[in-house]
């Protein structure tokens, strides 16, 4: 009776929530809205600039291009997204780990009586649950992990050489402006 009640109220909540997620609307962005939201993410970007104040060397010309580069720290940020994603795919050569649990309820009580004693004696619970706990572990799957770990591995040099490429791109053009100038 219990489980039939629970299966009603699963039900009724995912018809809810189905109903809910049809409901919402979006509404466009105006374009005050988006000149805000650039406006302050450039802030953020070329907040933490320092400024020119005095005649400045080529060497320092290069530093401050690497660094204040919004490629360049693209570059940055996908190397360092790639280096993560390499550290996720070794986990996923480690064994699974997987619980289930069943729970399991009658209406009538399993009472018996002997000769002796005419007192009945329940010998069962009404419900029981029972839980189990495996690890699995699949040559298959490590095989399939161990190469997939090792294509992350190569993307992370990717995009470790990408960035190394754009931080000589950008010293190579401002060398070529500084002398330009």
């Amino acid at each position: 009776m219990a489980t039939v009640r629970w299966g009603r109220l699963w039900g009724v909540a995912m018809l809810l929530a189905a109903v809910g997620g049809c409901a919402v609307t979006t509404e466009p962005l105006d374009q005050e809205a988006m000149e805000g939201q650039a406006a302050r993410d450039l802030e953020v970007i070329l907040g933490g600039q320092q400024p020119v104040t005095a005649p400045i060397s080529l060497h320092e010309a290069m530093a401050r291009a690497v660094r204040y580069n919004l490629e360049s720290r693209l570059k940055v940020m996908e190397s360092a997204l790639a280096q993560r994603q390499l550290e996720v795919s070794s986990y996923e050569m480690l064994p699974k780990l997987t619980g289930s649990t069943e729970q399991n309820e009658r209406s009538n009580e399993s009472a018996s009586t002997s000769r002796a004693s005419k007192t009945p004696s329940v010998s069962a619970d009404t419900g029981h649950t029972v839980a189990s706990l495996t690890t699995v572990w699949n040559v298959l799957d490590f095989g399939v992990s161990y190469y997939g770990a090792r294509q992350q591995a190569n993307r992370a040099h990717i995009a470790e050489e990408r960035r190394r490429k754009a931080a000589q791109g950008i010293i190579q053009d401002v060398r070529v402006a500084y002398w330009r100038a």
